[in-house]
């Protein structure tokens, strides 16, 4: 019987292993070949297919911590008479671009540069690990004939990247400017916690509460039994205790300063029980110093027994 039970717990933790991992892998996979873009049907592209000139931004993320924002990389692709044939990657004219309130010009015969930025996504670290982030990044162009930037540009914007833990959803709202469709495109950014992360968050929460009830009921346990602590579980106490902020630093993103709603239900009660508990088995160990007497037998309580014959 007791041979079944380990090959049953040896099968069911090694699919655990593999669906986490396989379920990891199959994340990054789509984040890292997913690229979304106007053109996957999302609006109506009759504007950008008819139109003379495209300006394609690529925007790409690739690092994000609540607190200091998305990174994010923008890349410039010219495209139909926008596109110099001899240049690769350079516009047929001068194109003025706005992003975030950062004016940039590019001039015509010469690659348009990637610019790199950060914008600030808002959110609450609190709600860890259910917590999402919200953000948007707007940007407009013009062409330039005389150098006054004054024919709005229709822009075909795809985002594309993965980051570490987390997933992040686009959502686009294009407008109008001077009659010109597209020459205006809002893109807002919601990033929150992976499956994955939110699952052994979850996991981590579950066994630290599992560690702390099994000391508190091992410490009723030798007061109710009238039993003497014995040194190793005052060690084994001791031990978790300090073992117990490492267990609350491995959950993957976790904020360093505890105080998120988690620790409030969770981390700082794990500390307070555990800690009554080593005090308790100490207390324990220096007051039954004799540990439980056995109850005293007399003779008569020996005859009647049938132990000794009188």
């Amino acid at each position: 019987m007791l041979w079944i039970i380990f090959a049953v717990f040896g099968v069911v933790l090694l699919g655990s292993v593999a669906l986490t991992g396989a379920m990891y892998f199959r994340q990054e996979r789509n984040a890292q070949n997913s690229a979304t873009s106007l053109a996957d049907g999302q609006f109506n592209t009759t504007s950008l297919q008819t139109a003379n000139d495209v300006l394609g931004v690529a925007v790409g993320f690739n690092d994000f911590e609540p607190g200091k924002g998305l990174n994010l990389e923008l890349d410039f692709i010219p495209a139909k008479n926008l596109a110099d044939p001899e240049i690769d990657g350079a516009p047929t004219k001068p194109v003025c671009f706005s992003y975030q309130n950062i004016n940039v010009n590019f001039g015509n015969e010469s690659s348009m540069t990637t610019q790199n930025m950060n914008i600030g996504l808002s959110g609450d670290v609190n709600w860890y690990p259910f917590d999402r982030y919200t953000g948007e990044l707007w940007f407009y162009a013009f062409t330039s004939q005389d150098g006054d930037c004054s024919n709005p540009l229709p822009i075909l914007p795809t985002v594309f990247g993965s980051l570490q833990g987390f997933s992040v959803d686009t959502s686009y709202e294009p407008d109008t400017v001077n009659g010109v469709e597209f020459a205006y495109v809002s893109l807002k950014f919601t990033a929150k916690r992976t499956a994955v992360t939110m699952g052994f968050a979850i996991l981590l929460f579950i066994v630290m509460w599992c560690l702390t009830t099994s000391i508190v009921i091992l410490t009723l346990w030798i007061w109710i039994t009238g039993r003497r602590t014995e040194l190793p579980i005052i060690v084994l106490s001791t031990a978790l205790l300090y073992a117990l902020p490492n267990i609350r630093n491995g959950s993957p993103g976790v904020p360093v300063r505890a105080g998120i709603i988690a620790d409030l239900v969770g981390y700082i009660w794990h500390v307070l029980l555990v800690s009554m508990c080593v005090i308790s088995l100490i207390v324990n160990y220096i007051y039954r110093k004799d540990g439980k007497k056995p109850k005293k037998i007399d003779k008569e309580s020996i005859v009647k027994m049938g132990v000794l014959n009188v």
